[in-house]
């Protein structure tokens, strides 16, 4: 397997930054949509039947479909209210990485040419894809890219685990 620096690390992480804002700048300026709305309406209700802080205990509300969504978007709200730009800032920077984990375990399963190209191509396809921005806007997609990241480390973390027999990587992975 291949073994990469941790120079090379930031330096593809800076790439991905400055890649993922060179082409979603557009996008920080855009206001929110019908879906942010709703959840936002739905996190700030004090209806207890369909409230986010209803009947159903938080954790539940959180797994349930839309549960992630309206979670983040109501706390952001909470935080950011009408200062739109702060709401794609972070789902951008979810995006990159979830562009940044996915290089992580690409490289790592790649093998040990050093020219592959695959590692950066894959997180740059995910960076630049207009995934989650296709039908409305990606704050909506902003748990999912927080959760790819999330997984792709966990992969990448249980891949170390398993290559050097360490207990604290097989700890972190879970």
């Amino acid at each position: 397997m291949k073994k990469i620096t941790s120079s090379v690390k930031l330096k593809v992480l800076l790439g991905l930054t400055i890649i993922g804002f060179f082409t979603h700048f557009q996008t920080l300026k855009f206001g929110l949509f019908g879906d942010d709305w709703l959840a936002i309406y739905v996190y700030t209700s004090q209806d207890v039947s369909g409230g986010f802080f209803g009947p159903l205990p938080g954790i539940l509300k959180y797994l349930t479909e839309y549960g992630a969504q309206v979670l983040m978007t109501g706390a952001f709200y909470s935080i950011f209210r009408h200062n739109y730009f702060y709401y794609y800032l972070i789902s951008l920077l979810f995006k990159i990485a979830a562009s940044f984990s996915i290089y992580l375990v690409v490289t790592k399963i790649s093998g040990k040419k050093t020219n592959n190209l695959l590692p950066y191509l894959s997180a740059i396809f995910l960076l630049v894809g207009l995934t989650g921005i296709q039908t409305t806007d990606f704050i909506v997609q902003m748990g999912v890219f927080l959760a790819a990241a999330f997984s792709f480390l966990s992969i990448y973390l249980l891949i170390n685990a398993i290559q050097s027999h360490s207990k604290i990587f097989l700890f972190l992975a879970l």
